[in-house]
């Protein structure tokens, strides 16, 4: 038997996968500290979960605790709140009793300073509370910090969206940069009166972006789709889900953009809405069954395969119902090139907010699109021009040239080397061990923890090759980006913009100069 770990001691939290126990090892590495326990609190008024820390110390404040995390651990691994206690309560068997804990207060986050003054930020308070959940009679003040009061990086992207519904124009980035109503207000009241930028030249056809490039030649690029389930309310009617779904495409004409070969390959924007692709399956799964799972695997590969981007064939949805729910489930399918993980999250608010409108719940349409796709891709290619951007091109094609195949002296052949050729190894690392990475190590080396870890793998490779004879070698790593550099052109706005905006960077970790069996 292969012990894993405990399974209530791992949460999904907003998307993450989070281990407590590891956060707990973080906490008790803190002098002040000799005792904490992490929990994954119901959050009040809604569906969501927060961290709630609870920990056995002195002379300590929660800004200290933070602050000691926030040095170690990525963002989304911040408790919420900071609990003392004497001591943690057990059950006879000397189990965590989780009923013994006291109930987690997320008002104790709140500062008692001024009452907001403003239209403005008598609204970003009003967003706040929404957004987060908190009780209507939450004395909010205008120094109240988002993050402390249960935010996070995907709340914020929310609460961009409903502040600019009410008229306010805020970043994601402002909020994680100046964090309460006060500050955010100044910056939306100042931006409302200064703000001359018009952005980007809007353009409907522009080249790929380069990561689509890098795959649109490849076998089976028609079909390479990414796919979302979502839960439908029980009075959703076929034609009204038409009507939601019609907005949808009218709100984001990436849905509809085609591929079109001139002397590259390009992106082009409709000049009209395509009718929503839509289809109905009554069946008999019941939405936890593992039928379900099999029959959302057979649709995703059906709508899949339905796909063809040259003839502005970009997305599927199938609507599902079942005689034992109320509820339905809408399978939506859309090939990469019009989606990404943060477009995922865009559709989803504005299929909540198309939906509201239909039922007469708002009669406010839904925001604008931003900068599209293409538009953006075409102010990058002008960006690219720059000066002090072309004087970087050394620098790029030295990393570039510099890869080399790092297991075996041979090129990849894409007949040997397969899918289906491939082996996996599993590792556990204990939590000690992961607390000593994340917290001593990146304090004594001033490095973040993906520092570290892409010098782990350079190293690993480096022995790998010593251990096998070949000689040490730079070793060149690829890494991934969102994408969404917004100062990059200055007045775009990506915050409700679809499309593959995703970046791929190499960098090069030439650790040829140590050995690499002593440095193991």
């Amino acid at each position: 038997l292969d012990y894993l770990g405990r399974s209530d001691d791992q949460v999904k939290i907003r998307g993450f996968r989070i281990e407590l126990d590891e956060i707990r090892t973080v906490l008790e590495h803190h002098p002040a500290i000799t005792t904490a326990v992490v929990i994954a609190a119901d959050h009040p008024g809604g569906n969501d979960k927060y961290l709630a820390a609870y920990y056995v110390g002195t002379d300590v404040t929660d800004d200290e605790l933070r602050e000691h995390l926030t040095a170690r651990v990525p963002d989304y691994m911040i408790p919420t709140v900071f609990i003392p206690i004497t001591t943690v309560p057990v059950t006879p068997n000397g189990k965590l009793d989780r009923r013994a804990l006291p109930t987690p207060d997320l008002t104790a986050a709140l500062t008692g300073g001024h009452t907001p003054s403003t239209v403005t930020e008598t609204t970003l308070a009003t967003v706040f509370s929404d957004i987060l959940h908190l009780p209507t009679d939450t004395p909010l003040s205008i120094d109240d910090d988002f993050f402390r009061l249960g935010g996070d990086s995907i709340s914020s992207i929310q609460v961009v969206t409903a502040a600019r519904r009410a008229g306010i124009t805020i970043t994601a980035a402002d909020i994680f940069t100046h964090r309460t109503i006060s500050a955010l207000a100044r910056i939306a009241d100042t931006h409302t009166q200064t703000h001359t930028e018009t952005g980007p030249t809007t353009v409907t056809t522009a080249p790929l972006q380069p990561i689509a490039a890098r795959y649109v030649d490849r076998p089976g690029f028609d079909h390479f789709t990414q796919s979302f389930v979502f839960t439908t309310p029980p009075d959703l009617t076929t034609d009204t889900l038409h009507r939601v779904l019609n907005r949808i495409a009218t709100a984001h004409p990436t849905l509809g953009a085609r591929l079109r070969r001139s002397e590259t390959w390009e992106f082009t924007l409709p000049s009209t809405t395509v009718e929503s692709p839509i289809q109905s399956l009554t069946t008999s799964d019941g939405w936890s069954s593992p039928q379900w799972l099999t029959t959302v695997d057979d649709l995703v590969t059906r709508m899949s395969d339905q796909m063809d981007p040259t003839n502005g064939i970009l997305w599927r949805a199938m609507w599902c119902t079942t005689s034992s729910d109320a509820t339905g489930r809408l399978v939506m399918v859309i090939h990469h090139l019009a989606v990404d993980g943060v477009s995922w999250r865009i559709l989803q608010d504005d299929l909540a907010h198309a939906w509201a409108l239909e039922t007469g719940a708002t009669e406010d349409d839904l925001l604008p699109a931003g900068t599209s796709i293409t538009t953006w891709t075409h102010a990058l290619t002008e960006r690219a021009r720059d000066p002090h951007l072309t004087d970087q091109l050394e620098h790029w094609n030295t990393v570039a040239d510099a890869t080399q195949p790092l297991f075996g002296e041979r090129s990849v052949d894409p007949e040997r080397d397969t899918h289906a050729t491939t082996g996996q190894i599993e590792v556990t690392v204990p939590a000690d061990l992961t607390a000593t990475l994340i917290g001593d190590i990146t304090t004594a080396l001033s490095a973040s923890v993906e520092d570290i870890l892409l010098t782990a793998l350079g190293i690993a490779t480096c022995a790998w090759r010593a251990r096998h004879g070949l000689e040490p070698r730079p070793v060149t790593i690829g890494m991934e980006g969102h994408g969404r550099q917004e100062t990059l052109v200055p007045g775009a706005d990506l915050s409700r913009s679809i499309g593959w905006f995703t970046t791929w960077y190499p960098i090069m970790a030439d650790l040829t100069d140590l050995d690499p069996i002593d440095t193991l």
